[in-house]
């Protein structure tokens, strides 16, 4: 009797192991496939990318003959190469070649990025300088009840703006007597870090105006509690006298009350708890009219002209950003939202 098994036999233990190190096998030379076919589109993406741009005119005056011919000839080298011994080598070698001409191009490509960009950097610095200038003015000349700075708070942020003022000019006229093709003298980084230092500055100063105001708001409304009250328990007691003495007239006599006084008194001694009514001036917009440069919806912040935050992001995409650049500066928003506060009720 022969006895025959139509079903497929269990694998043994090795024939498991060489499968998985099969499959193991097939996907890491799928991986490397897909990894060298990417670094190649990178890098011929990369040629013709440099190859277009030499021509353009921003990146001839970014430039020199001599750099430009460098980077030609070798983009014309790695042409050939691709397409010969390049044709199906390691994903590696083409990155590393592709770093070979990103050092050659890549500062061509970062001084015409500044050069287009320095303009409205350079705007929106100048217009927070103004406007803090006008802070200060206004900080200095206010009433002695709106006075929520020191005089060491006000000379450090005018200190800070005259300094930062000095330090453009020097800048600019040190990029104007050179070359476009040399490496830039003023930066989108450093304006980047003179707007976040005007930016700290002033966030503090608008921080600690409005919570001075608050403060003092909050113990001027609970005087007028406090009034409210005694007048109201002075109130009570002038009524209980009155109705003592009349308690005390002789029997069979009517006395006649004084209505108006009576009345007057009934709305003291039944009327309502005072309801403490914010003041027509909020702090926010009390402290924004105390400097009108900022209630006033300038331009510079409140329509489409250069902003710092606009600044701020160009240089976040800049290829040499620096880590400690300033965020986007969000004094400008607190300033609105106050607005739109008060605006609101």
């Amino acid at each position: 009797m022969t006895i025959t098994h139509l079903d497929v036999p269990d694998m043994t233990e090795e024939q498991v192991a060489a499968s998985k190190k099969k499959l193991e096998d097939i996907n890491a030379a799928e991986r490397a496939r897909h990894e060298r076919e990417a670094a190649r589109n990178n890098l011929e993406s990369y040629i013709l990318d440099a190859q277009d741009k030499l021509y353009q005119e921003d990146y001839e005056q970014a430039s020199t003959d001599e750099q430009r011919a460098a980077i030609r000839e070798m983009c014309s080298t790695l042409d050939e190469w691709i397409y010969d011994e390049g044709a199906d080598v390691e994903a590696s070698v083409y990155k590393e070649k592709l770093k070979e001409l990103s050092k050659l191009f890549e500062p061509i490509k970062q001084r015409v990025f500044e050069h287009l960009n320095r303009p409205e950097a350079v705007q929106a610095l100048t217009d927070m300088m103004n406007k803090s200038s006008e802070f200060v003015q206004r900080a200095r000349d206010a009433p002695p009840e709106l006075q929520f700075f020191t005089d060491v708070e006000i000379d450090t942020m005018d200190k800070l703006i005259t300094d930062t003022q000095k330090w453009l000019e020097d800048k600019e006229e040190q990029q104007q007597t050179q070359a476009l093709s040399d490496e830039p003298k003023l930066k989108l980084n450093d304006i980047g870090e003179k707007l976040g230092a005007l930016d700290r500055e002033i966030k503090y100063l608008v921080n600690k105006a409005k919570i001075t105001k608050a403060k003092k708001d909050k113990e001027a409304a609970e005087a007028k509690v406090k009034a409210e009250k005694e007048a109201k328990e002075t109130g009570k007691k002038k009524n209980n006298t009155d109705n003592s003495k009349s308690s005390k007239s002789k029997s069979g006599g009517e006395t006649k009350p004084d209505t108006e006084e009576k009345d007057t008194s009934e709305k003291i001694v039944t009327g309502e708890e005072p309801v403490i009514q914010e003041s027509e001036e909020s702090p926010y917009l009390l402290y924004f009219e105390f400097h009108s440069c900022f209630s006033s919806s300038p331009p510079s912040l409140m329509d489409d002209s250069p902003k710092p935050h606009l600044v701020v992001s160009v240089i976040r995409h800049s290829h040499f950003y620096h880590p400690h650049a300033v965020h986007p500066p969000c004094w400008h928003q607190m300033i609105k939202d106050m607005l739109s506060c008060d605006e609101t009720g």
